[in-house]
């Protein structure tokens, strides 16, 4: 059995949204940033992604959304590889790395945010009502607003992520009983 094993003084630390994505390298004796630290992210078949470096703050910003890492239906396959390179202050070039693939232990269930399971975007529906409230057999009249979660709040759906439609709606009352 083949063993090998990473002695490093840097964390890697991947955040990913719909919309970009950033690297942020730490040194982990002292928690400071990592800055001019090469990095490179690959996708679960090894090709190469994007590649750049970390400013002053050890910080890499990635301007686009990261497709990719979904090769299989096992877990320990999937996700992003992500590489940084650095020398420290000896001249010691030191490499660590991050999967987005590790999570056990820290899945976003189990925290109280709201979770996105896949790469499209969130959408949010709100409803408002001509009044707050009704009888069996009354006609209401209600407006639907949908928007999208974007980096910086809501927006606007754009189409063709939506089209107009008319529907019917039976909405549960209480005791169990139905009104349509």
């Amino acid at each position: 059995m083949r063993t090998a094993a990473l002695v490093t003084n840097m964390a890697v630390h991947l955040k990913r949204s719909s919309e970009n994505a950033s690297v942020w390298v730490t040194t982990l004796d002292k928690g400071k940033p990592v800055p001019d630290a090469k990095i490179s992210v690959y996708d679960c078949k090894g090709e190469a992604l994007w590649s750049g470096k970390t400013d002053k703050n050890g910080i890499a910003s990635i301007g686009k959304q990261l497709n990719g890492g979904e090769c299989s239906s096992d877990e320990e396959l999937s996700g992003l590889f992500v590489t940084a390179r650095a020398k420290d202050a000896q001249g010691n070039e030191d490499v660590s790395f991050v999967r987005s693939g590790w999570n056990r232990g820290i899945e976003s269930w189990r925290f109280p945010f709201p979770t996105q399971w896949n790469d499209s975007p969130s959408i949010l529906a709100h409803t408002i009502l001509d009044r707050p409230l009704f009888r069996a057999g009354e006609t209401v009249s209600m407006k639907h607003l949908l928007r999208v979660q974007a980096g910086k709040g809501l927006a606007q759906l754009k189409p063709p992520s939506w089209t107009a439609t008319r529907c019917a709606a039976a909405v549960s009352a209480s005791r169990n009983s139905v009104c349509r």
